[in-house]
């Protein structure tokens, strides 16, 4: 989303920079490399991102009929960098074979995002569960479209200048050590990874068993927790 309450730097300034940058390195691939995407891509732009996502759910809302039968996917740019010591995903499980991929390829300080901030198990390091105040909850939860959220982070701490007349880019120097433009730019390679492989492979590598893995172990907890009561 490009709008936000005060200077929005980390809200909505440099995801909004990777996003321009993505669409510019798309289009030059397409017009000077010969690259020809096997399906569309769509690079949009929100407004009235508070409270609630409103600018996309109302999208949604207008072409819910189509995007139920073509789209495949969402990538959120939101908030992507907060801080430089951890990297969260929040994902549809059906996006789990995707992501680790990306994290084995995309670099920073010379190491890949997997060995970095994976750890053993990128899964418990990594993921982290989709909140309802994340611009892509609308597209999963409400439109049932695979998506996908992610951010550098300060670790154990977090960005607390979000939403406020702090956020500047001044503030996220400060939590990044400067290294904003490196940050921004490992998450554009993050982000446009993904993207690539899911326009140009011949099949979507969308992880079914993993998505029927995880529905299965969370109706195994709500059952015992119901049997529990």
């Amino acid at each position: 989303q490009r709008d936000a309450w005060g200077p929005g730097f980390a809200a909505s300034t440099v995801g909004t920079s990777v996003l321009v940058e993505l669409a510019r390195s798309v289009s030059d691939m397409v017009e000077h490399d010969g690259f020809k995407p096997r399906r569309s891509i769509v690079f949009a732009s929100w407004s009235a991102g508070e409270y609630g996502s409103v600018g996309a759910t109302e999208w949604l809302e207008g072409y819910l009929s189509s995007l139920g039968m073509k789209a495949f996917s969402y990538i959120n740019l939101d908030g992507i960098v907060t801080g430089r010591n951890g990297f969260k995903v929040a994902a549809s499980p059906l996006m789990h074979t995707l992501i680790e991929k990306a994290l084995n390829e995309v670099y920073y300080e010379d190491k890949s995002l997997s060995s970095q901030f994976a750890k053993s198990d990128w899964e418990s390091n990594i993921l982290e569960p989709m909140q309802m105040d994340n611009a892509a909850y609308p597209f999963l939860a409400f439109s049932g479209i695979p998506s996908m959220s992610f951010r550098f982070t300060s670790g154990r701490s977090s960005y607390q200048y979000l939403g406020t007349l702090l956020d500047t880019q001044e503030k996220l120097n400060a939590a990044t050590s400067s290294q904003v433009p490196q940050l921004a730019a490992a998450a554009g390679r993050f982000a446009g990874s993904i993207a690539l492989r899911l326009v140009h492979d011949h099949l979507l590598q969308m992880n079914l068993r993993k998505y029927d893995k995880v529905i299965r172990f969370n109706v195994a907890k709500i059952n015992a927790k119901i049997k529990a009561v």
